[in-house]
């Protein structure tokens, strides 16, 4: 998966994994967009934030509130991955999983606004995936987000 290019950044994954990860995003994203349930009141209150970060960093199981998400409104979920961006000082397992899947559920037609926001998570992903070695775990979660941003959004020009 990581690319042995010597022009291209350490930790960068090969352009062909890119273009068919975004891709099969692209194509999962529409099957979900187009079974999703109608929205539902959010779990708690949108400007909860610490509340939210309990949630999204508890330690319980995290299938419960992840399948919440499909019921989340578009304003609910760019706060979310507005409060990420400024929570991200790692990629654990948890948190791929909660920004994939806020991914998935977030409409692909945005605003220039909230494109800015997906620009600036993935330029948050892409500091962190420079600070660290290529065998670390976080590598291929990172590369993930950046790759969803990138391709699943239109944003090609930040990989």
């Amino acid at each position: 998966m990581m690319s042995s290019s010597s022009s291209t950044p350490a930790n960068t994954p090969d352009p062909q994994w890119q273009e068919s990860f975004g891709q099969s995003f692209k194509q999962f994203q529409q099957s979900k967009q187009k079974n999703k349930p109608p929205p539902s009141p959010p779990l708690l209150p949108i400007g909860d934030k610490q509340g939210w970060h309990h949630i999204c960093y508890s330690t319980e199981p995290v299938s419960v509130p992840l399948a919440s998400v499909a019921c989340m409104s578009q304003r609910i979920i760019l706060r979310l991955l507005m409060y990420f961006k400024e929570w991200l000082t790692e990629m654990t397992e948890r948190e791929g999983l909660w920004l994939f899947t806020l991914l998935v559920y977030l409409d692909p037609v945005i605003t220039s606004g909230n494109l800015s926001l997906l620009r600036d998570l993935s330029r948050r992903c892409i500091a962190l995936r420079s600070d660290q070695q290529e065998e670390d775990p976080s590598v291929p979660r990172l590369n993930v987000i950046i790759t969803l941003i990138a391709k699943g959004f239109g944003q090609a020009d930040l990989i």
